[in-house]
């Protein structure tokens, strides 16, 4: 998945992230690294719904989804998220 995230091919980036969802030890990440895909390809809902996911399997993505650049575009998104 991030090979294909860091070429920009965004869907098949999305599709391995997708198949290690269900991981349970990199869930969480596989969650917040479809987040950063959507959030490159400018898709706010799917930033929202990642990150939610991302951050119930794993709290201590919160703080990391505070952070990072790659949402600094989509603070409402994240602000949902995070709740």
């Amino acid at each position: 998945g991030l090979a294909y995230l860091l070429s920009k091919d965004y869907d098949q980036a999305s599709d391995a992230f997708d198949a290690a969802k269900d991981d349970e030890e990199f869930g969480g990440k596989a969650f917040y690294l479809s987040a950063v895909t959507a959030a490159r390809a400018g898709n706010a809902s799917e930033v929202t719904s990642n990150l939610t996911e991302a951050v119930s399997a794993d709290p201590d993505l919160k703080e990391a989804a505070l952070n990072d650049a790659e949402f600094r575009n989509f603070a409402d998104a994240v602000a949902a998220a995070i709740q």
